[in-house]
């Protein structure tokens, strides 16, 4: 959503009133658990020489990167969001600990949710990775995003799931709330969950949770 929203809104010869709310769409640029590689980077730039993809990320951010050949870059969303038009009808929507985002990037080597699977240090990494995202998020808002729902949840989606949209909380606001202030007044709609995890009680664990 975030890497094609600008381009998809050229597709309108009038200015209809887009809204984006793309749910678990912020990956990190960040070391794998234990090492200095950062192989989810690797990936992209892998992918981008092999289907030529430059083309299909946003221009600005091309332009600006391509000299320092660091075009790779425009596929995470904290570095492309700077460059979009349509920031401002953006609501996104991201847990600290996206499931995804440790699996694929963390690659921790065992599962937080399951008693003494993990290691002190392994504890602490994924605790950290949450730090990082925050800022990841935060750093967005200051660039122009006015609309975050990002809790303290271990999942991967979270607008897919009944469940998710009333009963799941960040700071005593829903999740259902908060969009409804997002689409419907305009209002800024700013929530970071301050409860680390797995404190925040509200986190849905009797569904199952992953792709839509």
């Amino acid at each position: 959503t975030i890497l094609h929203a600008d381009t998809f809104s050229k597709f309108f010869t009038s200015q209809p009133e887009l809204a984006f709310l793309p749910d678990a769409g912020v990956f990190l640029d960040h070391n794998v658990y234990g090492s200095n590689r950062k192989e989810y980077r690797d990936g992209i730039i892998s992918g981008m020489k092999l289907w030529n993809a430059s083309g299909s990320v946003n221009p600005s951010c091309i332009k600006t990167s391509i000299s320092e050949n660091r075009s790779w870059h425009c596929f995470f969303a904290k570095s492309l969001f700077k460059h979009l038009t349509t920031k401002s009808q953006f609501f996104v929507l991201n847990s600290m600990y996206d499931k995804a985002n440790i699996d694929g990037i963390l690659r921790l080597g065992c599962d937080p949710a399951k008693n003494g699977s993990c290691s002190a240090d392994q504890i602490e990494a994924f605790r950290s990775y949450r730090d990082s995202m925050r800022v990841a998020l935060t750093e967005m808002c200051q660039d122009g995003l006015r609309h975050v729902f990002a809790s303290s949840c271990f999942q991967h989606e979270e607008s897919c799931q009944n469940a998710d949209w009333t009963r799941m909380t960040v700071n005593n606001v829903t999740l259902q709330h908060a969009v409804h202030q997002w689409y419907f007044t305009g209002v800024q709609a700013v929530y970071f969950d301050n409860l680390p995890w797995p404190e925040n009680v509200s986190c849905v664990k009797d569904i199952t949770h992953g792709p839509c």
